[in-house]
């Protein structure tokens, strides 16, 4: 099973997230910590990485370039509590974008999908 890594600056949102995803039957886990992040994404069970992109220490683009060079097979949904903002990172890695508050139904619905969908590359 492809493990699902949440990470948000805001942890109850992260964990709230991560909750939701493992109600849906897959495995997550979530920090706040980018560092942790990046940690985390060593872990060859992690395969999706939901993300914010604005975050106090690091910026999320950033941060998707840094795991992307550490696991270039990792497929990105993206959350922004800034609505106009621009995924800075190649689109064939973004699977989804959702503007702050999400549904978390469909943030779910999007991981599952993504999750099922064999790798794109």
């Amino acid at each position: 099973m492809t493990g699902v890594l949440v990470v948000d600056d805001e942890p109850a949102s992260a964990e709230e997230t991560a909750e939701a995803l493992v109600d849906a039957g897959l495995s997550a886990c979530w920090t706040s910590d980018p560092n942790e992040a990046l940690a985390r994404v060593g872990d060859r069970g992690i395969g999706i990485v939901v993300t914010d992109l604005r975050m106090p220490r690091v910026d999320g683009g950033d941060l998707i370039r840094r795991m992307l060079w550490l696991r270039p097979e990792l497929r990105f949904i993206v959350v922004t509590g800034h609505a106009a903002d621009d995924v800075p990172v190649e689109a064939d890695v973004v699977l989804d974008r959702f503007a702050k508050p999400y549904d978390i139904a469909e943030l779910v619905a999007s991981v599952v999908r993504a999750v099922s969908a064999p790798a794109a590359r």
